[in-house]
């Protein structure tokens, strides 16, 4: 009679040979581990696409004297935001040598060394508002929607219009009157030739406003 587990076989001169079953060890070494790449996955796809962001950004500035348009400097401000972000991460601060150390390096490696310390400032606040800024460009009249462009003028701008909705409209029109009257006696008091740009400028900024 068979006995449990064994395997009968023919041997060499045809008798019957019972084998007992072999165990083989089980070897924890080879066991491959489970490892959810999610983490990793999504690390590459924001390198890369850190990458993309930055490449456009500085295609955008080697070609800003064709076309500084606001679309393309809205592209060169992510750019300088991915740099920021860089600098923190490499000092482990937002300020100080080392922080204007590792900016400067990563400014330089990418191609915007030879952009103004100040237009860089203002382009990286451009790109951490940039969807606030988006809107409250919408709702300016297109003539100084094509003027405001440059990052500077941009946020300077929004810096005065956000100071001023505080303000009564009763507030605004009282210190538009001293403004103007302080003008008008600012210019009678000039050469007419040196008068005359400043009326001029007047009449430019009267036909945006009323358009």
């Amino acid at each position: 009679m068979l006995q449990r587990g064994f395997s009968r076989f023919g041997g060499a001169n045809g008798e019957i040979v019972e084998v007992a079953p072999v165990t083989l060890p089980a070897l924890s070494c080879l066991k491959v581990p489970v490892v959810d790449d999610g983490a990793e996955r999504r690390e590459i796809a924001d390198k890369f696409a850190e990458f993309r962001t930055v490449r456009l950004g500085a295609e955008c500035w080697q070609s800003i004297s064709k076309s500084g348009s606001f679309e393309n400097w809205s592209h060169i401000a992510k750019a300088l935001l991915v740099g920021k972000n860089v600098a923190l991460r490499a000092s482990d601060t937002n300020r100080g040598r080392r922080y204007a150390l590792a900016f400067s390096a990563w400014a330089q490696q990418h191609g915007f060394d030879r952009m103004p310390a100040a237009t860089r400032s203002t382009a990286i606040q451009l790109g951490e508002n940039l969807a606030a800024i988006t809107q409250w460009r919408s709702t300016l009249p297109e003539p100084q929607r094509k003027r405001l462009t440059h990052p500077q003028s941009i946020v300077c701008r929004r810096r005065a219009s956000t100071a001023h909705n505080g303000k009564s409209r009763t507030d605004l029109r009282r210190e538009a009157r001293a403004a103007w009257a302080r003008f008008c006696a600012c210019t009678k008091a000039l050469a007419a030739d040196e008068a005359r740009p400043l009326w001029q400028s007047v009449a430019a900024e009267a036909t945006i406003h009323i358009s």
